[in-house]
């Protein structure tokens, strides 16, 4: 069993794996338990692009355009059911959490080239080109308004 996520959130894949290994189990079809107990999680890491379906997700970016993320793999095998019977339950302990993040999740990949954004640009250079895009746009609505309402008599 595999358990992806951002690498800011490893330490709750790593809570996660740790209680499945430590208390799940499967019945095959054919009768033989399989569980985790005694086998610790393997960890591998990956890096990728920020953009998926049409959104950059800046808010988790590590540099500009990449995401890091982590997988914990569970690796289950055959044990004796009086393995299962002396195996924990799992407890209601909540998981660490993670690193707070604030601000804009993602924007919109349009919306960032109408806003001049260039490959490798990164959180607070977006971020200022947005809101600046987005306080000219605001001005510009603020002054058809002024106009139309000089123009009726």
């Amino acid at each position: 069993m595999e358990l992806e996520t951002l690498q800011r959130k490893q330490t709750q894949v790593d809570f996660i794996a740790a209680g499945i290994s430590a208390s799940w189990f499967f019945k095959r079809v054919d009768g033989v338990s399989m569980a985790a107990q005694s086998i610790k999680p393997t960890v591998t890491k990956w890096s990728g692009s920020s953009t998926w379906e049409g959104r950059r997700w800046i808010r988790d970016e590590v540099t500009p355009d990449i995401l890091d993320y982590v997988v914990a793999s569970v690796t289950f095998k055959p044990v004796d059911d009086q393995v299962i019977s002396s195996m924990p339950r799992m407890n209601d302990i909540c998981p660490p959490k993670a690193a707070p993040m604030s601000g804009i999740k993602s924007y919109d990949v349009r919306t960032l080239q109408e806003a001049g954004v260039k490959p490798g640009m990164g959180l607070v250079e977006i971020q200022g080109l947005v809101e600046n895009r987005a306080l000219v746009e605001w001005r510009n609505m603020q002054a058809r308004r002024s106009d139309r309402r000089r123009r009726v008599p």
